[in-house]
């Protein structure tokens, strides 16, 4: 079974549309092939990163194995955790595929992704590169640079894990 992790960057505004109103959801989570949204300010060729949720998790805990440290890596590296949704807020009434929705208002996103840079999951030149939508072999510089944009537009970030 895939665990398949979700963000999107919004337009702040968004979070009161969905509650108001979470039946457009789904165009956040889920490619459409659309060039457009009924969302405000929602590009979805460009406003969305995903990938394997169990690929990201095995990695961060190999990687406290590497360190020597014990415990769950969402306690050992706190910036990370907070990335994929844990200790996030839950976008009221806003459910996926049967799962809750995290998000992280515009203010808290920069420093997220500053957080990763600082536990260091992006080692090269890659986590500086402007966001183009796509993603390509490093998940971890992927979603800096994904968050990154995110902080730079002024946009709060939704997640989901399906």
């Amino acid at each position: 079974m895939s665990m398949w992790l979700t963000l999107v960057k919004v337009e702040p505004a968004v979070l009161g549309e969905l509650a108001g109103s979470p039946g457009p959801v789904g165009e956040l989570f889920v490619d459409t092939g659309d060039s457009g949204s009924v969302l405000s300010g929602f590009h979805p060729g460009v406003d969305r990163y995903g990938c394997d949720y169990r690929v990201l998790s095995t990695a961060a805990e190999g990687r406290l194995e590497a360190e020597g440290g014990a415990g769950r890596w969402t306690r050992e590296y706190p910036w990370l955790a907070r990335a994929v949704g844990y200790g996030c807020d839950i976008v009221e009434g806003v459910e996926f595929a049967g799962e809750p929705s995290y998000f992280l208002p515009p203010e808290q996103v920069g420093p997220v992704a500053e957080g990763l840079r600082d536990e260091r999951w992006a080692t090269g030149a890659g986590a500086s590169r402007p966001w183009n939508g796509t993603t390509g072999d490093n998940a971890f510089e992927d979603l800096i640079v994904f968050l990154t944009a995110a902080a730079t537009e002024g946009k709060a970030v939704i997640s989901t894990v399906t």
